[in-house]
């Protein structure tokens, strides 16, 4: 899988953002609302969304319950999972914080944990098969940044906002 990084400091990213939603002039109408993957689980500190254009689904990163939510392009739940850690190298897990994902056209999804430091990438369910550490990029070897939120385009680049500092020598 290859997959092209752009990384941005994080000021960046949110004034880019600021920027265009102050030129949009477009309408706003309100389609469906729904307050937890059902009535017996609400959200519980839901920290991200994403739309999945390909397979046209709905991502919500619930954190407090420690899940991904999955519905639909008209609000039905279709799946959720729990977003384990690895704490150690005996493969003892915990349960994660999702705050922020993008799927690629695979299918891959690409994950922002609270507790963690590194991006997740996972299967379609939520398995994951491998994971990204910004600082195993030659270009990010004397900074010390953790990544915040995520973004991908229509190509499968993968943009990476981040946060940190540059480790004195």
């Amino acid at each position: 899988m290859k997959t092209r990084i752009t990384s941005f400091w994080l000021l960046v990213f949110f004034l880019f953002f600021a920027f265009l939603a102050r030129s949009q002039n477009s309408q706003v109408e309100f389609a469906y609302g729904v307050r937890g993957y059902s009535e017996n689980q609400l959200f519980s500190n839901p920290q991200g969304i994403f739309y999945d254009r390909w397979n046209k689904e709905v991502y919500i990163c619930d954190s407090g319950n420690h899940q991904v939510a999955v519905f639909d392009s008209n609000g039905f739940p279709l799946y959720r999972f729990n977003h384990w850690l690895k704490i150690n190298r005996k493969e003892e897990k915990i349960l994660g914080e999702p705050r922020n994902l993008v799927v690629n056209k695979a299918g891959n999804i690409f994950l922002i944990d609270n507790l963690a430091g590194f991006i997740d990438i996972l299967e379609q369910r939520g398995n994951s098969v491998d994971k990204l550490s910004l600082q195993e990029i030659p270009e990010f070897e004397n900074v010390r940044i953790r990544p915040e939120f995520l973004a991908i385009d229509t190509m499968d680049n993968l943009y990476v906002a981040t946060s940190g500092a540059l480790i004195s020598s």
